[in-house]
Parts: structure tokens; sequence; C-alpha cells
């Protein structure tokens, strides 16, 4: 009778569902020199870890680097999430435009995708420029978001002009460097 409760342990443990950790993997920005850690903080709601330049500071903020986890937020909807930040960057922009969001699968969890143009964001000198993605978890929603603040050129959302050729070369290189990090480097993981 003890061996029969044993195997029935045993195989209650072996075939039982298992509770999988998952973790955020957001690596760093691939710049040299390496970007510098500004924010880490968190509590049992939500956590932020932001990065911006070795060269730049606090007070003037071009480039910047977001990851937010909310772990209130089970299972979540991130196509729901990136359209509540752009219907929020709304009010904030004088012009807007936003591509996106794009839905997708990535190690079985849902993603979605924008890109944020706000034409002059009220209350600053600049115009700025979001690259979002968002995982829903089984345990959070996880937000990264990649910024770039340009001063403002007063034309639509996500149009600039350049003066010199090799400028909006760098531009459209930093772009296409956030764009591809995010789709391929930021992820979530199950443990």
């Amino acid at each position: 009778m003890r061996a029969k409760a044993l195997l029935a342990a045993i195989m209650l443990a072996l075939f039982a569902p298992v509770a999988m950790a998952e973790t955020m993997v957001t690596p760093p920005y691939p710049a040299k020199p390496a970007w510098k850690l500004i924010t880490d903080k968190g509590n049992a709601q939500a956590h932020i870890r932001e990065w911006i330049p070795a060269g730049q500071s606090e007070n003037n903020i071009l480039d910047i680097l977001t990851e937010q986890t909310f772990f209130t937020i089970k299972n979540g909807n991130p196509a729901a999430m990136i359209a509540n930040i752009a219907q929020g960057a709304q009010s904030a922009c004088d012009s807007l435009r936003v591509n996106g969001p794009k839905r997708a699968t990535e190690n079985g969890y849902p993603v979605a995708y924008a890109q944020i143009y706000c034409g002059h964001q009220k209350g600053t000198p600049f115009d700025v420029t979001i690259f979002i993605k968002a995982i829903g978890g089984r345990e959070a929603l996880y937000v990264v978001q990649r910024e770039f603040h340009r001063a403002t050129q007063g034309g639509p959302a996500g149009v600039v002009s350049f003066d010199r050729p090799e400028d909006a070369k760098a531009l459209l290189a930093d772009q296409s460097a956030a764009d591809k990090y995010l789709a391929s480097a930021v992820r979530l993981n199950a443990k």
C-alpha cells in the first residue's frame, strides 16, 4: 500500500502543472560607450529602469531607454497598452503620428510594437520619437521604449529636415539600430 501511495505521489509531482517564472531580457543598449543606468526602482505594483548615453546628463536627456514592468497587469494586452500610451501622447504633443501597434507572438507571449512621433512635446523644446515594444507576460506586462528627443522643427510629427546629409544618415542609423534592438534583443523568456 505504501509503495502505491509513494508511486502516486511521484506521478502527481511529475505531471502536475509547474509554475513557470518568466524573465524580461533587456540587454545593454548597443552603443559605445555603454549607456548608464539612471533609474532602478519599483514596488509590488511596478518597476522602472532607465538608461541614457554616457555623455548625457539627467538634466538634458536627448536619448533614453526605459523598461517598465507592471506586476498588476497579468496576461495583459500589449497592443492595448501601446494604444493607451499613444492616446496619452495626443494631449502631450502639438501633432502626433503613430505607426502600429503591430501584433505578434514571441516565445509564446503576445507582443506589440509601434512607433510614436510627437511633433513638439508641450512644455519642452523637443520633438519626440518613441519606438516601443510591449510584451504580455503571465506574471506582468512589460514595456520597453527607446526615445529620441530632438529640437522642435515645427513641421508635422515625424517629419525631420536636415541641412547636412550626414545628419540625416546618422538619425536613420540610430533609428534603425533602435528598431533592430527592440525587435530582436528585447524579449521575455520562460525560466
